[in-house]
């Protein structure tokens, strides 16, 4: 089950081009399973894109200018068109918040408020 804190959103639209691809900031998150898919997708070491150090059982991506190592110069992913891109970075505006064990396991998300792509897009 998943539980949305904060302020329900009613729509939203990517417009990395036009905020400059504000999310794709350097030391992103990605799982293990992300780190293999892209390694296997980019034909690259680990070690070559993440800090191995794990933390709360998640890697975060090199950076390169303060951006995602994986940002081209138009602010499109390299990832993107590969669907390699990595769980959480699928889920934005929404980010990881934590866990709750019960008698099922809940993950809380958040809206990420300071996307300018919220309130954009079709109803």
């Amino acid at each position: 089950m998943v539980i949305v804190y904060g302020n329900p959103i009613k729509n939203w639209k990517c417009i990395f081009k036009e905020c400059e691809a504000l999310c794709c900031h350097a030391a992103r998150e990605a799982t293990g399973r992300d780190l293999k898919r892209i390694s296997e997708g980019m034909g690259l070491k680990p070690e070559e894109f993440a800090d191995l150090d794990e933390k709360r059982g998640l890697f975060t991506l090199k950076g390169k200018d303060g951006r995602c190592i994986f940002v081209q110069d138009d602010f499109g992913c390299k990832l993107h068109s590969k669907d390699i891109k990595p769980i959480l970075c699928q889920m934005y505006p929404f980010r990881f918040d934590g866990l709750i064990y019960s008698d099922d396991v809940l993950l809380k998300i958040k809206v990420r408020e300071t996307c300018p792509g919220l309130g954009r897009g079709k109803d």
